[in-house]
């Protein structure tokens, strides 16, 4: 059974573009007073990896928001917040692994094309090993990412079908008191109901 993605999409792009935004500004005023407490001002050196941090984060949250059908699917069809089995729970573990990678591969190449194409940032064999190199931090952090939304996914899921199972239950509730009063209608007025 397909079902609807919990938000809009342009909503989880819109997203992850903003949690970008608020984490940069949140470096900022980290730095800024790390350095207010040293007596010193910023630099073009200041600026410059605050700007990098910012697109790094921008990149890596927005690239959240385009896989999240990805990150959806897999919530719906791994489930481990009922009841699962070990096989359950390693084929989701193996999962979330996969969109690790996945996300920090396409992310590398999402920040550091464009950076080479517009000059910005040449992208050679030491770029390259830097990358290789951060790759065991960068796949813990996209674990955790990744666990976060399929929490928040989780939880939207569990309450979307307990909605629904609440729905159902005022159905057939409803369809138990039509029943029942039909009932007492006939018990009460049984010749009416024969002849018509």
């Amino acid at each position: 059974m397909k079902r609807k993605l919990p938000l809009p999409y342009w909503l989880a792009i819109a997203g992850g573009f903003l949690l970008a935004v608020v984490l940069s500004i949140k470096r900022y005023l980290l730095l800024n007073y790390r350095l207010a407490l040293k007596g010193a001002e910023p630099d073009q050196q200041f600026w410059d990896r605050l700007q990098e941090e910012f697109w790094i984060n921008v990149v890596n949250y927005v690239l959240w928001g385009m896989l999240m059908p990805l990150v959806y699917y897999i919530v719906v069809r791994f489930r481990v917040y009922v009841p699962a089995s070990a096989k359950e729970r390693l084929t989701a573990l193996a999962a979330s692994l996969g969109m690790a990678l996945l996300h920090e591969s396409i992310s590398n190449v999402m920040y550091y094309l464009p950076m080479h194409l517009l000059g910005e940032k040449q992208f050679t064999i030491d770029i390259l090993h830097i990358i290789i190199n951060l790759y065991p931090v960068a796949m813990i952090d996209r674990l955790i990412e990744f666990w976060i939304i399929y929490a928040i996914f989780s939880a939207i899921d569990y309450q979307r079908k307990f909605r629904d199972q609440q729905i159902e239950l005022a159905q057939v509730a409803g369809q138990l008191y039509g029943s029942q009063l039909n009932a007492l209608r006939l018990q009460l007025q049984p010749h009416f109901y024969l002849i018509r």
